[in-house]
């Protein structure tokens, strides 16, 4: 006699679910922490961001320089800060990563920039790579 199995067990959910982030654009000095773009997994899911991309250029200089940064924030702090202190224009700072930060349910994840100069225009890239799954606890 043959028994056929179930193709999931009942524990198991969807498929995980790809989130991502991504902003660019110039922006005039001074500014404080700008959110750019969020994402929030719903409360009953965790996600896991695994990679990202930040980069800050200077457009025009600054009447006084101060430090321009690109951020990725998850619920435990900034995983990635990209910190240009050069008021050349052209000059470029940038950084990657690729982690395992697991962010739970509720918790927002944020890509923004920063720039503490007085004057002056920045432009910015930010990108940030995440995957969505419910939480399993047995």
């Amino acid at each position: 006699m043959r028994v056929s199995a179930p193709s999931r067990l009942p524990w198991y959910h969807k498929l995980a679910v790809d989130q991502g982030l991504t902003w660019s654009g110039q922006d005039v000095a001074p500014h404080g922490y700008t959110i750019r773009s969020q994402y929030t997994p719903e409360t009953d899911v965790m996600a896991l961001v695994f990679g990202g991309y930040a980069s800050a250029q200077r457009i025009t200089a600054a009447a006084a320089l101060g430090r321009a940064k690109a951020l990725l924030n998850t619920g435990a702090g900034t995983v990635l800060e990209c910190s240009l202190y050069n008021n050349t224009p052209g000059a470029r700072e940038w950084g990657q990563i690729a982690t395992q930060e697991y962010t739970k349910g509720g918790t927002t994840v944020s890509i923004g920039t920063w720039d503490d100069s007085t004057g002056g225009t920045c432009d910015y890239v930010l990108s940030l790579i995440a995957e969505e799954f419910d939480v399993v606890i047995y």
